[in-house]
């Protein structure tokens, strides 16, 4: 399988079409990457039954914890505290080892993303007391750049461990459980500064255990206990609550972002398991939504939850697996913990087309099966945008971020395919960063007063389709 770059000059002159219906001509001489159409995933049609073992990748000892499922260059990456694991799953039933990059981080990944901010292309993950940075402009010669320290970080479970890296590059937000979320300004990455904490206090419960920052706003909730709460981070050295709650349900375990909402795997009182909604309103509010069943309930703590499209992976630690209905909230199919041979905690699932990978932070193993016999033929759209359309008056600090219904290729994110210009079309520089279907920008200079225009178009999920063109605007004082 080919999967090296190819590059090409072209003037860029296309037309984009926006959520307004407004037609806007973007033209600049830029280099692109040419797509490569092969996604690394099995062929399809499926004929193979559903939710029934294809594959296993094995781990080797304690220190292969597998975390969250990703993928880069058409490859699936298995992520453990020794090592990220780089395979080829085009045969499901047969994984291929390719790359290992090596590290030593006692933690199951659930997060990690990608970057131009400090190398042609890097990988960054929670590291041993915070974040680190990887140089993986080349797999096969990856590096480490920075391993980051922050105060107060640790990897104590629900202590001091960062759960993920909530990341706008060059900004990193580290969420340190108990100890709150750290803000680190990461332009020089021999030199990092932690410029702003916010506390547990701040928030109002007992630990910050993940951190997503989309434009101006960063998300959090807590890691094993109730609370959620909205940030304004539009100057990220003095972030300011918008708003907080603890009417949640007692045992909130992993957070993602879908459409205008945050989402949490809970567990309440009485021990059914389910998924809570939190609306997001415009100005920054959480809105209280009910708790939504998925026929699973008991031993399990919470659990984690990743999006493909319209539907929920959830992986739900002692419990099994439920893949459920993102508009319903129903669960649409699963199984049981012990419907996998020797399996301990399925905490990580996530789906790339009809393949569903599912990590085991305990028995160490990473299971490959279908979710689906169709193939994936749904294009991302963007569920979320920050600042909103038509937001006046924001500071000059601000970045933009988006959310979209499924995460994407890494390779097809580019100055080409995200873009944003002032008012005389000048196209403003900065860095791209993506995570868990999360985009952000950050210039690389203040803005000025003015107002912008927010282009995306061509970016693609990991299955090769195409997003729906999108257009925004905002206004900077």
């Amino acid at each position: 399988m080919a999967r090296n770059k190819v590059y090409f000059l072209i003037s860029l002159l296309n037309t984009m079409v926006g959520c307004s219906g407004e037609q806007t001509e973007v033209s600049n001489e830029i280099e692109i990457p040419v797509w490569q159409a092969e996604s690394g995933l099995p062929n399809s049609p499926l004929d193979s039954d559903l939710l029934s073992i294809q594959g296993q990748i094995i781990g080797e000892g304690v220190l292969e914890k597998h975390g969250m499922p990703h993928m880069l260059d058409g490859l699936l990456i298995v992520p453990t505290p020794q090592d990220f694991q780089f395979y080829d799953v085009s045969d499901p039933t047969n994984p291929t080892e390719q790359f290992r990059i090596p590290h030593v981080m006692p933690i199951e990944h659930f997060s990690l993303a990608f970057s131009n901010a400090w190398s042609e292309r890097s990988l960054i993950s929670s590291g041993i007391s915070g974040a680190a940075i990887f140089d993986v402009s080349n797999l096969s010669e990856a590096t480490v750049l920075v391993d980051i320290t922050v105060e107060g970080g640790g990897f104590g479970e629900y202590i001091n461990r960062a759960e993920n890296i909530g990341v706008q590059a060059p900004w990193l937000f580290v969420p340190t459980s108990e100890n709150g979320i750290v803000v680190v300004d990461a332009t020089d990455p021999t030199d990092p500064r932690d410029v702003a904490h916010i506390s547990p206090e701040d928030v109002g419960f007992e630990n910050t255990g993940y951190a997503w920052a989309v434009g101006n706003r960063l998300f959090t909730s807590c890691h094993s206990c109730a609370g959620a709460a909205v940030i304004d981070i539009s100057n990220p050295e003095d972030p300011v609550v918008l708003d907080s709650t603890n009417a949640v349900e007692t045992f909130g375990y992993g957070l993602t972002l879908k459409r205008d909402a945050m989402w949490i795997a809970t567990k309440g009182e009485s021990g059914a398991q389910g998924i809570q909604k939190l609306t997001i309103t415009s100005e920054g509010s959480i809105e209280i939504s009910d708790k939504f069943e998925v026929g699973m309930g008991g031993s399990a703590d919470g659990g984690y939850i990743a999006f493909q499209d319209d539907i929920f992976h959830f992986g739900a630690s002692k419990e099994g697996y439920r893949k459920v209905d993102a508009a319903s909230l129903s669960a649409l199919d699963g199984f049981e913990l012990t419907d996998i041979p020797d399996a301990e905690d399925l905490d990580f699932a996530m789906g790339f087309g009809p393949l569903l990978a599912i990590g085991d932070d305990d028995a160490s193993t990473t299971t490959l099966m279908f979710h689906s016999t169709q193939e994936d033929t749904t294009g991302p759209i963007v569920e979320m945008v920050n600042p909103i359309e038509g937001a006046s008056g924001l500071p000059s600090t601000s970045r933009v971020g988006i959310v979209l219904s499924d995460w994407i290729d890494a390779r097809s994110l580019h100055p080409a395919t995200f873009q944003l210009r002032d008012a005389e079309g000048n196209l403003i520089e900065g860095f791209l960063s993506t995570q868990s279907g999360i985009v952000n920008f950050t210039p690389h200079n203040y803005l000025q007063s003015s107002e912008y225009t927010l282009l995306i178009k061509g970016l693609r999920d990991h299955a090769g389709n195409e997003m729906i063109p999108f257009e925004s605007h905002f206004s900077v004082e």
